[in-house]
């Protein structure tokens, strides 16, 4: 039991790795691009990736996901594990060319995509090599060590690349060819390593009667969360052009950097809360579920009024003055942050392990066609910002109906103290902020000195309002320093 604490230990610390590098990486690469390409290279690069966005999910389907769960409790046997990856791999070769199928009919019947024939071709190539690489073997392995190399390798070489041959405006098919090299090259790999778990070839003995029906059940609720995060883009570019799509995909960029940071504080209690149904201790779980929500809204307040607060530096440090424009759609989805951690965590930290799954499918669903309605109405009218504000009523929408099912499996008891005092403490920020622009004309200088007094004030004001959730975190991190050092050959 002890090896097993030690490998689940070591592979979630692989997969915060992962993670980090996969939040640094952008951080280096993004700056650089933006400005190279300019606001319409970059939109002709980002409508051509939303649209091949649409064609990797028709090819995936929910194979992924299905193999990593079924291949998982057959790893031990080398006949099943071989027959159900042929079988998984065979049915994604034939989702592949069905969705190639489809690329070709759009690129010959709609006017639009033949304008991006060319960077469309390019990342197509991304759906073949992404099946050949049966990422899903390596999950079900639990091989984490192999897929962060890889991953930070591929992604180090990746932006090395970019700083070699990006060099203007007219370089969008060259960041094009990089981005789907890395993707073919790191599959190609992947392909021949995962040979030593378990042997893989296409068949015509496909057992769909077995596989079709979870797999389209998984595919409908990817397709749903991959609608509603990429038809704006996609909307944006028909109706509105590539210097729109240039400008949405700088703050939509930041936004997502930040809520995959955020999101990684619920990520690592939904293990907790599964196994704590597994010994059906409902009282335990409720009150881990409101610690992990408190936990949350602390972090998660500060943090919009801050990106709000600093949000044309932000923009102006990360992308250049070309894409100032950005500013009112990067507040809009700043505040579509919290919504956006509440619905993740009333979905995935409360209903999925309770097993309300098709109840979140729903919500999935009912979100994309919000979303996707309300950019056809409201993008010809108020461009960049629509696509912003309809994201927000997306999410909106979804923790509104993540929250009304799933509080009954939590005790919410202190939820609204925590918010109210979480907000009064954070107020400090916008002060702070003024305060250091009108002190430091660097604006590095005052944006660095601006974040670290707001942390250190919003933390000093959380403990004199008695805000219960920063105590507490400051409790736990005292005993754990305590535990330490009295039995430092524990940590």
């Amino acid at each position: 039991m002890g090896k097993e604490n030690k490998s689940l230990k070591l592979n979630m610390l692989l997969n915060a790795i992962k993670n980090l590098m996969a939040v640094v990486f952008p951080l280096i690469s993004f700056p650089y691009v933006s400005r190279t390409l300019g606001v319409e290279s970059l939109g002709q690069y980002n409508f051509a990736t939303a649209v091949i966005a649409y064609i990797v999910l028709i090819a995936g389907l929910g194979i992924e996901t299905y193999a990593i769960r079924e291949g998982a409790k057959v790893r031990e046997d080398k006949l099943k594990i071989g027959q159900l990856a042929s079988q998984v791999f065979s049915i994604n070769v034939l989702s592949s060319v069905f969705a190639y199928a489809i690329l070709a009919v759009l690129l010959l019947l709609v006017p639009k995509f033949q304008e991006y024939t060319l960077p469309l071709l390019i990342l197509s190539t991304q759906v073949a090599f992404l099946t050949i690489g049966v990422n899903w073997v390596f999950s079900i392995y639990e091989d984490f060590l192999f897929v962060t190399v890889r991953s930070i390798i591929f992604q180090l070489l990746a932006i090395i690349a970019m700083f070699v041959f990006i060099k203007d405006s007219n370089d969008v098919v060259i960041y094009c060819i990089i981005t789907a090299s890395v993707i073919a090259v790191s599959n190609l790999i992947n392909f021949f390593v995962a040979r030593k778990y378990c042997k893989i070839k296409f068949t015509f003995n496909l057992e769909l009667k077995t596989h079709l029906k979870p797999i389209l059940i998984l595919f409908v609720s990817i397709a749903s969360i991959t609608i509603y995060t990429s038809s704006d883009t996609v909307v944006l570019g028909f109706i509105c052009g590539e210097y729109s799509v240039g400008i949405y995909a700088v703050s939509h960029k930041i936004y997502a950097i930040v809520k995959s940071v955020l999101f990684s504080a619920i990520v690592v209690s939904i293990p907790r809360m599964a196994m704590l149904l597994g010994k059906n201790d409902s009282e335990e779980i409720s009150n881990t579920a409101s610690t992990i929500l408190h936990t949350t809204l602390i972090v998660v307040i500060p943090t919009i009024i801050g990106l709000i607060a600093l949000s044309e530096e932000i923009i102006t440090l990360l992308s250049g003055t070309d894409y100032i424009s950005a500013v009112p759609s990067f507040i809009i989805l700043s505040v579509a942050i919290i919504f956006c951690l509440g619905g993740y965590f009333w979905g995935h930290a409360v209903l999925i392990p309770q097993k309300e799954e098709n109840f979140y499918l729903i919500v999935t669903i009912i979100s994309a066609i919000v979303n996707v309605g309300l950019n056809f109405i409201l993008i010809p009218f108020y461009g960049v910002e629509a696509a912003a504000f309809t994201t927000l009523i997306a999410e909106l929408v979804a923790f509104l109906m993540c929250y009304f099912k799933g509080r009954k499996y939590v005790n919410t008891k202190g939820t609204v103290k925590t918010l109210i005092k979480s907000i009064i403490a954070s107020l400090v920020i916008i002060p702070v902020v003024l305060a250091s622009k009108y002190l430091f004309s660097n604006m590095i200088l005052y944006v660095i000195v601006s974040v670290v007094l707001s942390v250190i004030l919003y933390l000093v004001l959380s403990i004199i309002l008695k805000n219960q959730a920063v105590m507490s975190l400051f409790s736990a991190l005292k005993n754990k320093i305590n535990r330490k050092s009295k039995h430092p050959e524990n940590s």
